[in-house]
């Protein structure tokens, strides 16, 4: 395993273009580099003076870094991923920032005459997980990126993400599957040819481990979904509350909605269509 992981951090530094591609887009990776830069800053403050050169570029460099790590976490809590940030080798500005940290490190390892894993508690988990991700296959984790953050997944609100960064976050491997549901749709259709609004409690599921074969990859190709609903039918409006609450299910198939809903004043169920919108949306 040892030698592995050596090897893994000698293609690291052998082509560094590959940071830029795809290491960013890992949540853990970013909150261990970050702990990775505060651990040396200490050390790089109590080694090399406040104005010598080294000071000025290692400054300017985390700087850089720590910059684009807050726009990429932005990215994703808003689900603004879109396919051009996760191509191959479009970051190259993440990964020049990101080498010219590591040389930085170099030189407060030579300095200091202590190895890396010595000197900051978190360099060997950081490292170990970079060899992880680059284990784990490019391609792959890309297009799991893309899919699960980008263009065609639902938008997400406060408690939806949340809930999500606490239970359904994935890991260094990739993005998690599976999102949650705790929404308040204001306008679907009714089959008693009216609109209405919708509360949603349920959990989707994304493709990120590939498109489903046969029949349900003909019709959805991001995500599916299921939800418990609570509708007012009896005079369905847009957010009207009167009546008699009536509960139901809705299947999420991609962003299209498709619910079932049991009127209690005509006994009967109501078929509702509609489409996956947020009333207040994450990014407000």
């Amino acid at each position: 395993m040892r030698k592995t992981l050596s090897v893994f951090c000698i293609l690291l530094s052998a082509l560094p273009c590959w940071a830029g591609d795809y290491l960013f887009l890992s949540k853990k990776y970013l909150s261990l580099t970050e702990k990775v830069l505060t651990q040396a800053d200490a050390e790089a403050t109590k080694t090399f003076p406040a104005g010598s050169p080294f000071a000025g570029k290692w400054g300017q460099a985390t700087g850089d870094l720590r910059l684009h790590i807050k726009e990429v976490q932005r990215a994703r809590l808003l689900k603004k991923l879109k396919p051009e940030m996760v191509a191959q080798t479009k970051d190259q500005a993440f990964a020049d920032a990101l080498n010219r940290v590591k040389d930085g490190l170099n030189v407060l390892s030579d300095k200091t005459q202590k190895p890396l894993s010595d000197l900051l508690p978190s360099h060997r988990e950081w490292t170990q997980v970079e060899a992880a991700v680059v284990a784990g296959g490019l391609d792959q984790r890309l297009a799991a990126y893309e899919l699960r953050y980008g263009p065609e997944s639902e938008q997400i609100n406060i408690l939806e993400f949340l809930a999500g960064e606490t239970f359904f976050h994935g890991d260094e491997g990739g993005p998690g599957a599976w999102e949650p549901i705790a929404r308040f749709t204001p306008v679907q259709a009714t089959s008693a040819g009216a609109v209405t609004s919708t509360a949603q409690l349920g959990a989707n599921y994304y493709f990120v481990h590939g498109t489903p074969k046969g029949p349900l990859g003909w019709a959805v190709s991001n995500h599916v979904g299921i939800a418990a609903t609570l509708q007012y039918l009896e005079d369905p409006r847009i957010f009207r509350f009167r009546g008699k609450p009536c509960f139901g299910m809705q299947l999420h198939l991609d962003k299209k909605e498709v619910g079932f809903s049991w009127d209690q004043n005509d006994k009967t169920f109501r078929m509702t269509l509609g489409y996956a919108l947020q009333f207040i949306p994450l990014a407000l």
